[in-house]
């Protein structure tokens, strides 16, 4: 029973997660910023340690961190344009410069501030707290039981909430923004002759959901897994894709299979599946990291993706 509830406790941190990474992974490789979420999954950390600083013993704050999150994730892609445009430094330079000078000023930050004697240990910032989840309230959302789903979400994991939040920004920007998302994608010509109009809400729509999708990650697998998530539906939901919606369901469906496939084989057939066969169950695998296994899995496919698509 025990191992149920922490399969759906991940199931139900992970679906959402992956979810919202994969939608602003599309939207920023349709839009030629593909490295972006590593450089925002790196740059939010400072962000994320003033915010939570600032609040003190009020405890971390979501809106706080979603703000100073926002403020650095901006930072940054501004720093990166100072790069390209006044030292004429490619976007792989300028991201190789940024985003690890913005890991490295958090986790000075992090030590500066105290933080790291609370739950902002280095541990958690760089590789997450998914193998450390405890949520059984998580039930409570299959319920239809006011008190339970209400329990269920004061004791979410924050990242859970950004995770919530991202999917929910992305159902309501995608349709609104889909014909410039559209344009700039297959058709970048047309995309600039069109000015400016607009385009600084579509800026501040990309920027938001990949910010959000970022701190989620942050929050559950850390800052090195976070690209992961970002990255390898992407490439396999690429491959077919005519139009920019296909690549945004294909890469959504192939997120959410990541998901189930790695809980299946890490959880469900080892202790849930083979007790009920009245075989022994398998624990070995807890000593193996979930975010580990997800990025491996998940790249695997990948690589075996781009294998098929580029024949020898």
């Amino acid at each position: 029973m025990a191992s149920a509830i922490f399969a759906l406790s991940i199931l139900i941190v992970l679906l959402p997660l992956s979810l919202g990474c994969a939608l602003s992974g599309v939207i920023l490789t349709a839009r030629r910023q593909a490295m972006l979420p590593d450089a925002l999954s790196h740059a939010t950390l400072p962000g994320v340690i003033v915010a939570a600083f600032l609040r003190g013993n009020a405890g971390v704050d979501p809106i706080s961190v979603v703000i100073g999150a926002l403020f650095a994730s901006a930072a940054t892609i501004g720093l990166i344009q100072i790069l390209e445009r006044y030292l004429d430094a490619s976007r792989p330079q300028a991201l190789a410069v940024t985003y690890p000078s913005m890991l490295s000023l958090g986790l000075v930050l992090m030590v500066v501030t105290g933080l790291d004697q609370t739950g902002f240990d280095a541990h958690t910032v760089l590789f997450g707290s998914l193998d450390f989840l405890f949520w059984p309230e998580a039930l409570g959302l299959l319920s239809l039981n006011t008190q339970a789903w209400m329990d269920a979400l004061t004791t979410a994991p924050l990242g859970f909430h950004f995770s919530v939040l991202a999917v929910f920004w992305l159902a309501l920007g995608l349709p609104l923004f889909r014909r410039q998302l559209q344009q700039q994608f297959f058709d970048e010509t047309h995309f600039q002759s069109q000015g400016a109009r607009g385009a600084r809400f579509l800026e501040f729509f990309v920027l938001t959901a990949a910010t959000l999708a970022a701190l989620a990650a942050f929050f559950i697998v850390g800052a090195i897994m976070a690209v992961v998530l970002f990255a390898a539906p992407v490439l396999v939901g690429r491959a077919g894709a005519q139009s920019l919606i296909s690549w945004l369901v294909k890469s959504a469906l192939v997120a959410l299979g990541f998901v189930l496939l790695t809980v299946l084989l890490m959880v469900l057939i080892p202790e849930v599946f083979l007790p009920a066969l009245g075989l022994p169950a398998w624990h070995g695998l807890r000593s193996i990291s979930l975010t580990g296994a997800y990025a491996v899995l998940a790249s695997m496919i990948a690589l075996a993706t781009l294998k098929r698509a580029n024949p020898a």
